[in-house]
């Protein structure tokens, strides 16, 4: 589809209190922190006003507001961030409309980003959390950028990976910060009316409104009167390790949306780097509202990692082609970031002349797959598969995983079991002693699920993790449910002392389908770096928990 004359190229969006409602989870988690040192507890309403300048800025409002000591500061940061990483979207909610005004923007070929002083992978896992994730090209955090919003820096980055200028692009949000933002790089702002009220903005009352603007007239002429020059897309190539990446581009973006990337890649955790000086942006040509749109070339499908853990994941996805797959191979194909990283490697490897054909393991998989041009089939068709490559949540030194946080574990199993062997991709932060500080999932079938809830509870108390919260997780307000309709309990273990017995007593409860223990599954795991590097461990040797009954030769 061709955008309209005057419509803007991208639009750009807040998180917290711009998309979703994350007040109460916040605030719950916020709460923990303060009052285990006899502080608090805040309000939601009051945890509300205190949101859109990172983590940092919450907890120095709440110390204040609590009358704490600044000296606490560090301390109460540290328990917020592990309170929240465990349940951030427990309680959160979409705001009306956004769903389907994200999803009218791509069909009308407008990319879309996420722009945040969230860390990135919390960010992930909220806008997974809530169904969103699907519907954005970027997700930048407080951990990609250079400086955190009101600094342009901030912004200037998520323009620069879309490759708009300031004029071709739409801000969206919630605080003043917000709007100073847009406001320092000269980029068009509206203000959503359920946030703090910022005088002078431009207010709209809802998401319809913002697919309206961005789709007619009027919005490049207005950034034309207040925008600096705009940035110039970066270029050059670059190395990492033994591979060799294209210049960072998002060319998973064309005027047909069933072509672009349904992933949002996942972002680094590292600690931001602040230059001394800010980067300095040459200015393109001005753009002319009568130019055609801009669209990569014809073919141009996959993506390419912008952040280190994104190139540790394109490491092990790319070493998992190199050294397993070759012509003729019947592939299961993962899900997850990692494996998705995986699943556009090999899109370019297929357009290269590669010969296989997958079976996928989620409908977000089949959809990425389509679009970079991998061939599909289904265990309908095929009698076994040669090969599954998979992500997974943590995996620990003997090749033990956690699945699920993806609500595909149960297609996962499914294929994994018809292969004749498994190998796990992973980033080397996925890399744990211990499996169990990444919440467990459960998935249950929806009769009767809060029965099943109190047996799993009591299973779990037996193998030592009494008064366990057993959240259903939600996503927009609703149950989270997978593709096999069923719904998702979240167990957070903190350390599993005994994965194969749990493993192995879990699915005889009633009602629960699947868990995500994957215990002597894989064969061996990739483990990729940011530098490209990777390693490969053969754990087939480990035990499993249940004996396969299909395709994987003799049970072990």
């Amino acid at each position: 589809m061709t955008l309209p004359e005057g419509a803007v190229r991208a639009v750009v969006f807040d998180l917290d209190g711009t998309l979703v409602d994350s007040a109460p989870d916040i605030a719950a988690a916020l709460n923990e922190a303060l009052t285990a040192r006899g502080l608090g507890p805040l309000s939601v309403e009051q945890t509300r006003g205190l949101l859109g300048g990172g983590a940092a800025t919450l907890v120095e409002g709440a110390l204040h507001l609590t009358g704490g000591p600044a000296g606490l500061a560090d301390t109460v940061l540290a328990d917020y961030g592990d309170a929240y990483a465990r349940t951030p979207v427990a309680a959160t909610t979409v705001h009306a409309d956004a769903h389907e005004a994200l999803r009218e923007l791509r069909e009308a070929g407008v990319r879309t980003a996420v722009c945040t002083n969230k860390r990135s992978d919390l960010a992930d896992r909220v806008l997974e959390g809530t169904g969103l994730a699907a519907l954005f090209d970027i997700v930048v955090g407080i951990d990609d950028a250079p400086a955190a919003k009101p600094d342009p820096a901030h912004l200037r980055t998520v323009l620069d990976l879309l490759g708009v200028s300031a004029r071709q692009t739409l801000y969206v949000g919630d605080t003043r910060v917000d709007a100073l933002t847009a406001e320092r790089l000269g980029v068009p702002y509206r203000h959503v009316a359920w946030g703090s009220p910022v005088p002078g903005a431009t207010t709209v009352g809802g998401f319809a409104e913002v697919a309206e603007a961005a789709l007619t007239s009027g919005l490049l002429a207005e950034a034309g009167r207040r925008s600096p020059a705009p940035p110039a897309a970066r270029g050059g190539q670059r190395r990492t390790g033994s591979h060799t990446l294209p210049p960072t581009t998002l060319t998973s973006y064309q005027a047909d949306p069933s072509h672009r990337s349904t992933d949002p890649p996942h972002r680094s955790t590292d600690p931001p780097h602040h230059p001394a000086d800010p980067p300095h942006h040459p200015a393109d040509p001005p753009h002319h509202p009568t130019d055609p749109p801009h669209h990569p070339p014809t073919g141009a499908r996959t993506m390419h990692p912008t952040t280190d853990q994104d190139r540790a994941k394109w490491a092990a996805g790319k070493a998992a082609i190199d050294v397993y797959v070759h012509n003729g191979m019947k592939l299961g194909l993962g899900s997850g970031t990692t494996s998705h990283w995986f699943v556009r490697a090999l899109g370019e490897a297929v357009s290269g002349g590669l010969d296989v054909v997958g079976v996928p393991t989620s409908t977000g998989t089949r959809d990425l797959a389509v679009q970079v041009g991998v061939p599909l089939t289904t265990l309908a068709e095929v009698d076994r598969l040669d090969l599954t490559v998979d992500g997974a949540d943590e995996i620990d030194h003997q090749g033990a995983m956690i699945k699920g946080g993806g609500a595909c574990l149960l297609w996962e199993r499914i294929i994994a079991d018809a292969s004749a062997r498994m190998v796990a991709v992973v980033d080397d932060t996925k890399l744990v002693r211990t499996l169990g500080a990444f919440p467990l999932p459960i998935e249950v079938v929806p009769y009767a699920w809060e029965s099943t809830r109190r047996s799993v509870a009591r299973l779990l108390a037996r193998h030592g993790h009494p008064d366990v919260e057993l959240p259903r997780r939600t996503e927009g307000g609703g149950p989270v449910v997978t593709d096999s309709g069923n719904f998702l309990l979240d167990a957070p273990l903190g350390a599993i002392k005994d994965p194969l017995a749990l493993d192995a007593e879990l699915n005889w409860i009633p009602g629960v389908v699947e868990n995500g223990l994957f215990t002597g599954v894989a064969d061996e795991m990739v483990i990729g770096s940011a530098s490209g590097e990777y390693e490969i461990r053969n754990v087939s040797g480990a035990p499993s928990a249940r004996p396969t009954v299909t395709n994987r030769g003799v049970a072990r």
